[in-house]
């Protein structure tokens, strides 16, 4: 995760097709079928936080899905990769 300082995370991604001109893009979703708008990724697979998140008001887990798809194949795969508890 990167923050909105720019501090990355340990959580990435890779493009094992990038020598045959692959693009991967990703996307990040609360729930299955909803886009997030409080996460997105980045073209390179590090997730950021797009906006401030407040204790006590926002809420203070999150369960986030990420979508990968494939340029060269066409397939995308959608995974719950973590649960984010929001802390001070």
């Amino acid at each position: 995760m990167v923050d909105e300082s720019g501090t990355p995370s340990p959580i990435q991604s890779l493009n094992f097709q990038a020598d045959m001109n692959g693009v991967t893009s990703y996307s990040v979703y609360d729930s299955l079928t909803t886009v997030s708008d409080k996460f997105a990724i980045s073209p390179e697979g590090n997730l950021k936080v797009l906006k401030k998140l407040l204790l006590g008001v926002d809420p203070p887990e999150y369960s986030l899905y990420l979508q990968a798809t494939d340029s060269v194949s066409g397939l995308s795969t959608q995974v719950n990769v973590c649960s984010l508890e929001i802390r001070k």
